[in-house]
């Protein structure tokens, strides 16, 4: 039979344990926040590198 005082010590550590799931559920420390995009912003195209030789497919 358990006791009052076992009872709780149970139910806080699954609390506390619960709470520190979600604390350590993403790694970003400060505040979530999404990046600024206005509409119709230019997104960067970065150019894709030239094939070389060897990077080609052999031809039939």
């Amino acid at each position: 039979m358990h006791c009052w005082s076992q009872s709780l010590l149970i139910v806080v550590v699954v609390i506390l344990g619960t709470l520190n799931i979600f604390n350590a559920a993403c790694g970003q420390k400060g505040r979530l926040t999404l990046p600024d995009t206005a509409p119709g912003a230019a997104i960067p195209v970065v150019p894709a590198a030239p094939a070389s030789a060897t990077t080609q497919l052999p031809s039939r």
